[in-house]
């Protein structure tokens, strides 16, 4: 079974920005922290890693293999459900 626990939300220095980092567990294959970034409730991005979190919002690139974008916290719960961990 799956467990998904949200740790900790911090503001980022942009208006209405925010990041959480989210620790999911799996009894098979260990556990793994996303960094996902909430921006003004309307557009979310998962990303794998803390240095794609920043190199995202230092410069503006991103992994294509490390990075997701949702419009919804659906989307953004369904992809922590269902993303393979490793």
């Amino acid at each position: 079974m799956r467990k998904i626990e949200w740790l900790e939300t911090g503001h980022v220095n942009r208006p209405n920005w925010t990041v959480s980092v989210v620790a999911v567990m799996d009894g098979m294959d260990g556990q793994h922290m996303f960094y996902v970034l909430n921006q003004q409730g309307l557009y979310f991005q998962v990303f794998a890693d803390l240095e794609g979190l920043l190199d995202y919002l230092m410069h503006g690139l991103w992994d294509e293999g490390k990075h997701c974008e949702f419009s919804s916290e659906d989307g953004v719960d369904q992809y922590l459900e269902n993303v393979e961990l490793n």
